[in-house]
């Protein structure tokens, strides 16, 4: 006896907290049709300017690797961590000074890799941290329209409605 009343206030106390933590949707006394509830979704303008960020310096590196002859610069066809394999991967200037935009070169690949690693974290962080938003739904009370139409056969009669 006593193991089933300590199971049935165990039971009892796990409903009420369930019921305390979970979010509930507050219904309009007014109408019974009505209810908000709160739920969250990505943050789409985060995710929006992230693709931008990220996609604006990726095509610019891949017309670099498309055209460059350098071996290296065909690490620029990976999205964020092309331009640092490119830049660990370049060949040294010779002494005779060969290579005179070298350092134009290296710190374009920098804040190439800068920005698309920026708008992968801004794509990343649009899916980690959503924003919440009150779905309001409102069915009224169930609908019924009774339209005319044309059918197949003749003039006919449609009901339309929300249920």
């Amino acid at each position: 006896m006593k193991l089933r009343m300590l199971s049935t206030t165990i039971a009892i106390a796990a409903a009420t907290a369930v019921s305390a933590i979970a979010t509930q949707a507050s219904a309009d006394p007014r109408n019974p049709y009505r209810s908000d509830s709160t739920e969250t979704r990505p943050t789409a303008d985060l995710i929006a300017s992230g693709l931008f960020t990220l996609a604006i310096p990726y095509v610019a590196s891949v017309a670099v690797a498309t055209q460059s002859p350098n071996p290296a610069d065909h690490y620029l066809y990976t999205p964020v961590a092309g331009p640092w394999l490119n830049l660990s991967h370049r060949e040294d200037c010779p002494t005779s000074g060969a290579c005179s935009n070298e350092t134009a070169y290296k710190i374009l690949l920098v804040a190439d890799g800068v920005l698309q690693g920026f708008g992968a974290l801004e794509i990343l962080s649009g899916f980690l941290f959503p924003e919440p938003t009150t779905a309001k739904t409102d069915s009224s009370s169930p609908r019924v329209r009774v339209v005319p139409s044309v059918a197949d056969r003749g003039p006919d009669v449609t009901a339309l409605g929300r249920f």
